[in-house]
């Protein structure tokens, strides 16, 4: 297992080098990439992880919608040995790409968080989170108005438009505070289904409210802050196998809002190690949330020890479905995590 887990890392942090070469991140799995929600996740309810997330939305009706996201988070301090709390750090690099013109978002992002110990099982963190962000636009992609020349389309024809950039960049910053309560922290041993967890936040991302434009600035704008506020639980059932995983998120930017709200049932299963005295436990997720008025989405996920791996599925429900035939998006997540040396559950949690 050793040189599995090695492999399976060395794949994530390949592709992550790919990903800081596109708008906000949009994951129906959106506990699976938290720092994508939150920068004051890092070091929370896991000690350490590497996240990778891919989305390919819309591909039954334009170009699809493509979505890759690297996240690393880890602990900085050890929970028993700093009474008053500790420090959390992270990375996130994203790559968007959106359309028939490649419109493309690519982002690289550092933050630190600290938590304030609130007692044995509970903290209170908060984080900061800033790093670029820049923006591409194939404009030959697209087809004018004025490369018609009065019967069929001409693409050697001028565009007629003027004053536009096909990219640009920024800095971004971004804020949050998050609360953990976690009957698994301070390495507690606990069996394998005495599930106490609860997570919710709410971050400000946008703060300095960017400018956004590719032109000039008589037609530039500015990105609106944006605020997402969500929470996760993992509580278990009494004698029996069986957990309750639900979650909401909840997104305001501007005029738009989005609600996703649902959970899933996780079904724990332990096994023995072939090789070493070790429990390896087993778990298998399935369920439902509801994006309002947009997507019925169905999620499974596995989990083998240190490691995670979900899939969802997005059922349009919106006016668009006549067109989507219902075909939402397709979603991947792998995850590597380590949550302390003595608890028996290493990957649960947000």
């Amino acid at each position: 297992m050793k040189r599995l887990d090695i492999l399976l890392c060395a794949v994530l942090l390949s592709l992550a080098a790919q990903l800081m070469r596109a708008q906000d991140l949009h994951f129906s799995q959106f506990t699976s990439n938290a720092l994508a929600l939150n920068p004051a996740v890092s070091g929370g309810i896991i000690s350490s992880e590497v996240a990778l997330s891919h989305r390919n939305q819309w591909s039954s009706i334009s170009n699809p919608f493509k979505t890759f996201a690297f996240g690393a988070s880890t602990r900085l301090g050890d929970l028993d040995k700093d009474r008053r709390g500790f420090w959390g750090a992270g990375l996130l690099a994203y790559n968007d790409r959106v359309g028939d013109g490649n419109l493309t978002t690519n982002a690289l992002l550092l933050n630190l968080a600290y938590h304030i110990r609130l007692s044995r099982y509970e903290h209170l963190g908060f984080g900061l989170q800033s790093g670029y962000v820049s923006r591409f636009v194939d404009l030959a992609k697209f087809e004018w108005a004025s490369q018609y020349d009065g019967s069929v389309y001409n693409s050697t024809l001028p565009t007629g438009e003027n004053g536009y950039a096909q990219s640009f960049g920024y800095m971004d910053l971004n804020a949050g505070m998050v609360y953990t309560l976690n009957n698994t922290a301070a390495e507690v041993n606990v069996e394998n289904n005495n599930f106490r967890q609860i997570t919710a936040g709410l971050a400000f991302q946008h703060l300095t409210m960017p400018a956004y434009a590719f032109g000039t600035r008589t037609i530039e704008d500015h990105l609106y802050v944006k605020m997402t506020a969500f929470g996760s639980a993992l509580w278990s059932i009494p004698n029996s196998s069986l957990a309750l995983n639900p979650s909401f998120l909840f997104t305001k930017q501007g005029p738009h809002e989005m609600l996703n709200a649902g959970a899933l049932v996780r079904l724990g299963i332990k096994g023995n190690s072939k090789y070493t005295a070790l429990v390896k436990t087993y778990a298998l997720y399935g369920g439902f949330h509801y994006r309002l008025h947009d997507a019925l989405i169905w999620t499974g996920m596995m989990e083998y020890g240190n490691y995670q791996f979900g899939m969802s599925y997005d059922l349009n429900v919106s006016k668009l479905a006549s067109a989507s035939s219902g075909r939402g998006a397709i979603e991947f997540n792998l995850r590597y995590v380590m949550n302390g040396t003595k608890a028996r559950v290493l990957t649960s949690g947000l």
